[in-house]
């Protein structure tokens, strides 16, 4: 099986078309949300449902997997207009979503106003950017009620966000920090 490792030669190319002021890859994140998604698709059924929340990096190592086993579909949302248009050149699946400021669970909130209706497989939760204000990313407990059997979520170094989702997912899971990386995972149990 290929390994994300292996691919980062090829993603390098990709990357450095990116404007000069975006973000550098994090090739520990990126190799392991790699490995993680073959992983889960090769346990799949008839179809995987990937919902990504933030477009850039990490939207191109999920094509990748979909590309490598002809298998899955993303739904990648981006709030960023700017990003939007840069990455909606460079990668597919993307949809703009701006977000709303909510108050929930006494914690305001990002949630994104645009979101498809689909069965989730697994979510990758690396936005919107948040803010001093707010830190909190709510979109993963409006789509609990779509989570199918095996679905996972890394949270990739949203800390209050992981902690908020802790409290108010009401389905069990196992979650942990991953090692080596900024990130969490939840692992639905039931």
């Amino acid at each position: 099986m290929i390994k994300g490792q292996d691919l980062i030669p090829f993603w390098e190319q990709i990357f450095d078309k990116r404007p000069p002021d975006a973000l550098p890859p994090d090739w520990n994140d990126l190799v392991y949300l790699f490995n993680h998604i073959m992983e889960r698709t090769n346990r799949a059924g008839s179809s995987f449902h990937i919902l990504e929340f933030g477009s850039g990096c990490s939207t191109y190592v999920i094509n990748t997997v979909i590309d490598l086993i002809n298998f899955g579909k993303l739904h990648s949302l981006e709030s960023n207009i700017d990003w939007y248009q840069i990455n909606l050149d460079m990668w597919r699946a993307i949809q703009h979503s701006p977000v709303e400021r909510i108050y929930k669970h006494n914690t305001w909130c990002f949630r994104y106003t645009n979101r498809p209706v689909i069965p989730v497989d697994f979510i990758y939760l690396d936005g919107p950017e948040l803010t001093d204000q707010i830190k909190v990313t709510y979109d993963p407990i409006d789509y609990e009620p779509l989570f199918r059997k095996g679905f996972t979520m890394i949270v990739d170094g949203r800390h209050e966000t992981v902690e908020f989702l802790r409290k108010h997912l009401k389905r069990n899971y196992t979650i942990r920090n991953i090692d080596g990386i900024d990130s969490a995972l939840f692992e639905l149990n039931d």
